[in-house]
């Protein structure tokens, strides 16, 4: 069976021939792979639009294709790890092949989330322990030796609990029987780069059916660099371009000023000036208060003139650090806005307590990160926390557990999710629902504190007139 691209810039019709093509092929239950969950909504209403509905195909993430492919062969599940659980397992592992950066990890919580997102690297790259291994037994570095120990001890723990998470899966479907993709067509839509795991899969894949790659790519185009390598890496696996569209010079569907604005983007040399429209616009604000204050009048005038608060959308370079200053000055215009941005744990109260108390309750676990916990919104006394660190400083206390029974002693009572996270293997709850527990009552703790705020916010929704409630999608 053929791997096929169609290739071609935005607004060259590639996308309408992948649509076509897909509609022909619904009677063979085709399945359309996109990278985002608002890929898998637009592609929803493209394929719908002219119908109202769609039975046969289907539209996923590459996850959702490999747990089908999974599915298919029959090869059974375990449970997938939390993220939480990841992060304990790795920690284990750096207790058991590392113990010189035990306390170091601890000091330094990013070194854990590196170690993760190697150990997800090698196996994207179809890497197992034996494999690296075998790669560094020539170059005779302790250094590269332990990151090995660290690898095998994790992907060992995963296993011996009856866990799995992505990439192991991943690694899974690149080996299981594919004889039930036989004649059901495959489209892969919207990706700029794939991992070698996945190119494997669409790779043994291609030999059962007819596996399609529309990628957006246009020669000379300095703005779809980006794709150059994903095109390189399709051909080694020996696809081949079955179609390159191309844009029309004068568009019949699009915003003209937008389309000249697409084509011409980085480009060194353009043709022509361009012309003024209102489909783009330039706003000139004195620092970032004057911007976001500008951009939310802006935004207020157009709800007041009757558009839908949920079709208007605002890009800023840092939604996590900016994001916040548009979302409270658009509540000042009483205008409602969701903030759309990927929070660390480690940026809020309750991530960062639930943290200290993962960290406390864990074999490592220090006297330190036990008081560290308890001055938190565990909602302990202070008197008797300092109680407990005199004591420890005085006698030389060293780990959680010895803190935890002095603080009993002086009368503490145990901090949220510490009985339940230090119980034996037979008598703890799962991972995940002592650590939801314990976050859930850090959390009221915290407004315990300070109910008001929640209050306010609650009355001032419901005051709100009916032509602003609904919400930004983005911001």
């Amino acid at each position: 069976m053929p791997l096929t691209i169609i290739k071609g810039p935005p607004n060259s019709g590639r996308t309408e021939q992948v649509r076509r093509e897909y509609m022909d092929l619904l009677p063979q239950r085709p399945v359309m792979v996109v990278p985002s969950v608002d890929d898998i909504f637009d592609w929803e209403k493209r394929l719908a639009r002219s119908n109202g509905a769609l039975l046969g195909g289907r539209i996923m993430h590459f996850k959702d294709l490999i747990t089908e492919v999974l599915d298919l062969a029959s090869s059974g599940h375990s449970r997938v790890a939390t993220p939480l659980e990841r992060r304990h397992l790795v920690d284990l592992a750096f207790s058991q092949a590392w113990p010189e950066m035990r306390e170091r990890v601890g000091r330094q919580p990013g070194l854990r989330d590196s170690m993760l997102q190697l150990i997800d690297e090698f196996r994207q790259s179809l890497i197992d322990p034996d494999n690296l291994e075998g790669a560094i037994l020539e170059i005779s570095s302790s250094y590269l030796d332990k990151i090995a120990a660290v690898y095998r001890f994790f992907v060992e723990a995963l296993e011996s609990r009856r866990l799995t998470d992505a990439p192991a899966q991943a690694m899974k479907s690149a080996r299981v029987s594919l004889d039930d993709w036989q004649g059901r067509p495959i489209f892969l839509v919207g990706f700029d780069d794939l991992t070698k795991q996945q190119l494997e899969l669409i790779s043994r894949l291609s030999e059962q059916t007819e596996v399609t790659v529309a990628i957006t790519h246009e020669v000379g185009n300095p703005a779809m660099a980006v794709t150059e390598n994903l095109l390189g890496r399709l051909e080694a696996l020996g696809a081949v371009i079955r179609e390159t569209t191309s844009r029309p010079d004068q568009p019949d569907e699009h915003n003209l000023l937008l389309y000249q604005v697409e084509r011409d983007f980085m480009r060194q040399e353009v043709k022509g000036s361009l012309e003024p429209g209102d489909s783009v616009t330039v706003m000139h604000s004195s620092g970032q208060r004057g911007e976001a204050e500008a951009v939310a009048a802006r935004i207020a005038s157009l709800v007041d003139s009757g558009i839908d608060p949920g079709q208007i959308a605002i890009a800023v370079d840092n939604p996590k650090e900016r994001g916040a200053r548009f979302r409270d000055l658009l509540s000042d215009y009483e205008v409602p806005v969701t903030l759309e941005t990927e929070t660390g744990a480690a940026d809020t109260a309750v991530g960062r307590a639930v943290l200290v108390l993962l960290q406390a309750s864990s074999p490592s676990g220090t006297a330190a990160d036990f008081i560290r916990y308890l001055r938190g919104p565990s909602s302990q006394e202070a008197e008797l926390v300092d109680r407990l660190e005199h004591r420890v400083l005085r006698g030389s206390v060293e780990t959680a557990r010895e803190a935890a029974s002095i603080f009993n002693g002086i009368g503490g009572s145990m901090p949220p999710g510490w009985v339940e996270l230090t119980a034996g293997e037979t008598t703890r709850p799962p991972l995940t629902e002592a650590v939801a527990s314990a976050a859930d009552q850090l959390a009221r703790n915290i407004l315990a504190q300070d109910p008001g705020t929640f209050q306010e916010t609650q009355q001032s929704l419901k005051s709100r007139s009916p032509r602003h409630r609904g919400g930004l999608r983005r911001a």
